[in-house]
Parts: C-alpha cells; structure tokens; sequence
C-alpha cells in the first residue's frame, strides 16, 4: 500500500520510492532494496504498477520508472477503504491524515514486533550453542569463530 500510495504522487524509481517511504514514515521504515524491487515486480506483475526504463534528467543513465496504473489506483482505493472500515471498527477517525497516522502506527509497532523477534530468535540460538555460550556449551569456543565475539553488543544489529 505504501508503494502504491507513493506513486500517487507520480513515477519514480526504485531509490526514490524507498527515500519517499522512509520520509512519509518520519525514518520508522527503511526499505531495503532487497526487499523493495521484489515487491515492485509483485505490484507489477498484478497489473497495478508499469515501468519504464527512461534517462535519468540529473544523471547520464537510465533508470527504471514505476507508474501506478488505473488498476493499482483501484487498488490502493480497496486497500484505504478497508483501512477506513478497520479505524471505524476500532472506534477511531477516520480522515486521510488519520489513516495516514494509523498507517505509521501500525508500521511503528510492526518494526518493534521485527525487532522482538530478531531478538528472540538470538535467544533460542544461544541455547543451542553459539559462540560465547561456554555455560551451556562449554565446547563452543569464541576463539573457533572470531566472527562471533561474546561481548559483542547484540542490540547494535537491529
């Protein structure tokens, strides 16, 4: 919905998109392009978004253009009405800037949730034995995996 609603706006490229994303989501989401092209050629492959490779006016290169599509503004209406009806079920507004506002909540909570979960997921290998877990595994040696040094801080990845 977020790339849908971008190019609203009208077409860009993939690293504007991502840049517009993140701006309109005060830097809550940083799309990644491993995970924005993918997503890109899912809308496109749906028919809501087209492209264009066109030359770049600041650069001497070209550049792939997305467009939403008369379906893909369809689209984003179906996806905003049924935000609408999800904030009226949940007893809240219901305005643009409201939807807007519920939108960054939901992607706030979202990242936190992602961040918990990476989290988790550290915890349950630590069971297991990884690198600098000479308690449960006394075998494991930080040494066999210089990659891994145990005091390293685990909250700097995320």
């Amino acid at each position: 919905m977020l790339i849908l609603r971008t190019l609203l706006f009208g077409p860009a490229h993939g690293h504007q998109i991502a840049k517009h994303i993140q701006r309109m989501t005060d830097d809550v989401l940083q799309v990644e392009h491993g995970s924005l092209y993918p997503a890109l050629h899912r809308l496109e492959r749906k028919g809501w978004v087209a492209s264009k490779w066109e030359m770049a006016k600041e650069r001497k290169r070209e550049l792939k253009y997305y467009r939403l599509t008369p379906a893909g503004r369809k689209q984003l209406a179906r996806e905003e009405k049924g935000l609408r009806i999800l904030a009226r079920e949940l007893a809240l507004p219901a305005s643009r800037d409201d939807v807007e506002l519920c939108l960054g909540l939901f992607h706030r909570h979202a990242r936190s949730q992602a961040r918990l979960e990476v989290a988790e997921g550290r915890a349950r290998s630590r069971t297991r034995g990884v690198p600098g877990d000479r308690a449960r595994n006394p075998e494991v040696s930080d040494d066999d995996h210089p990659g891994f040094p145990a005091d390293r801080d685990s909250r700097a990845v995320c």
